[in-house]
């Protein structure tokens, strides 16, 4: 079982059905879900297979008590504070918050619902870097990894990722004072329960 905590763009769905692995996932953004489906229908219809997927339109930091004990892999690449604002409700980042607040109510109770989730064996990976965001530097790697390890999770290895190209950006694309600039490279970190 694989738990995705951030859908992002389903590609990581897909690589799910792809590889016969059964996916779960949560995200705040409902027209994303919506389409996730209808992707693992589509996929399902023209494959002949049948691959579990159970999705919640609602944010990570909200506990599904059905999925505790219950994942094998968790692996997301979570929101990046205010840098990536997308066009749906209940975003982990509202207007205004401050990254604290944000990390108090958005990263601690995502991480707890994680170790919960994770099987006793279980490995949870993330992939995450720093960000510039309105010329304030926000050290999101040292952040998460000191709250994952605080929560009970003990860091086993770090992989590199290299994109080639990484576009941060929004529907308010005008509130960044960066985007393309922004480095590309990231870590994929992963723990052990």
């Amino acid at each position: 079982n694989y738990l995705d905590f951030s859908c992002g763009w389903g590609v990581r769905a897909l690589s799910a059905m792809v590889n016969n692995v059964n996916y779960f996932g949560t995200d705040p953004n409902s027209k994303l879900i919506e389409k996730i489906k209808e992707m693992h229908d589509d996929y399902e219809d023209v494959t002949a297979t049948k691959h579990k997927m159970e999705l919640r339109a609602q944010g990570s930091e909200v506990f599904v008590p059905e999925w505790e004990n219950k994942m094998d892999f968790i692996f997301s690449s979570p929101p990046y504070f205010a840098l990536e604002i997308y066009n749906s409700e209940n975003q982990s980042y509202t207007e205004g918050m401050s990254y604290d607040d944000w990390l108090k109510n958005w990263a601690i109770p995502t991480i707890k619902n994680i170790y919960k989730y994770l099987k006793q064996d279980g490995t949870f990976a993330i992939n995450i870097k720093d960000i510039e965001y309105m010329h304030t530097a926000y050290l999101l790697e040292r952040d998460f990894l000191a709250l994952i390890e605080n929560c009970g999770f003990k860091h086993v290895e770090t992989h590199k990722l290299k994109n080639i190209k990484r576009t941060f950006g929004s529907v308010h694309w005008e509130k960044h004072t960066s985007g393309l600039n922004q480095k590309a490279d990231e870590r994929i970190f992963v723990f052990k329960k």
